[in-house]
């Protein structure tokens, strides 16, 4: 049995900026997950985050649920994750946040989905 992908979706493009992406729909999807990368440039005293704000109502309510918070280290360096946006989700939002006390640190979330079986 064969699946068919999605093509990948920028959800948060290449940012130094807090932001919050917007609403991505993953009601027609078997599977979603969340690709982030970061770059940290410098030593932070406060940790950049990508939070995954999650609805299942279609958007009407996001629960933030921690186990969706992704945090980075205080320390240079580009770092990547996966997190799965859960299969009741109807629609998510990535919610990023700039590090403090650092130089710097930049962020790209992009989303894929599992669409087909």
């Amino acid at each position: 049995m064969a699946i068919t992908k999605g093509a990948g979706t920028s959800v948060i493009g290449s940012t130094a900026s807090t932001t919050t992406s917007s609403a991505q729909d993953s009601s027609g999807a078997y599977a979603t997950e969340c690709y982030i990368s970061l770059v940290q440039v410098g030593t932070a005293s406060g940790a950049a985050t990508v939070q995954i704000q999650v609805s299942p109502d279609a958007g009407t309510t996001y629960y933030s649920p921690p186990s969706l918070l992704w945090t980075a280290p205080l320390v240079a360096g580009t770092y990547n994750t996966v997190l799965a946006i859960p299969v009741t989700a109807g629609k998510w939002k990535a919610v990023f946040t700039q590090c403090t006390g650092g130089t710097s640190s930049t962020v790209v979330v992009q989303s894929n989905a599992v669409t087909g079986v």
